[in-house]
């Protein structure tokens, strides 16, 4: 069961930035609307924290936080084949973590084959990232 501080963080990227936590599959079958694209055949299981469609971009952008339970090998391993999958299309899947802080990492799934939390980019030294969270517009309050 997730604690009150990691669901209020998912609240805030929710509330803030319009991504939204429920129906992942289903919204990414969607948008990847590509004959080649299999969400079945990259065995991805999990249902991520939050998530964002940017349909402009071609960008999936996965949230995951970290309070409590750290990205697991497993779990990667499933980013890493989901992300394949994508990549076969004109979308882009990036994978980004938030620590209690509100510290966003751009998790890099290719450098190695273990997550080290301290190996990843912060948010403000990687350009893509920007460029990508740029075209995010925060919602009127």
């Amino acid at each position: 069961m997730p604690s009150r501080q990691h669901e209020s963080i998912v609240d805030y990227f929710c509330t803030e930035y319009g991504f939204q936590r429920n129906h992942f599959t289903r919204s990414l079958k969607r948008a990847v609307s590509d004959p080649i694209f299999s969400l079945d055949q990259s065995g991805f299981r999990y249902i991520p924290d939050c998530y964002h469609m940017d349909h402009d971009s071609k960008a999936v952008i996965v949230i995951e936080v970290e309070i409590g339970y750290p990205l697991t090998d497993d779990k990667l391993r499933q980013y890493r084949h989901l992300w394949s999958a994508v990549d076969c299309t004109e979308w882009c899947l990036e994978l980004l973590t938030v620590d209690k802080f509100l510290k966003v990492r751009h998790a890099n799934l290719f450098d190695s084959l273990t997550y080290d939390p301290d190996g990843v980019n912060t948010l403000e030294d990687d350009p893509l990232m920007v460029q990508l969270l740029g075209n995010i517009v925060p919602v009127a309050a």
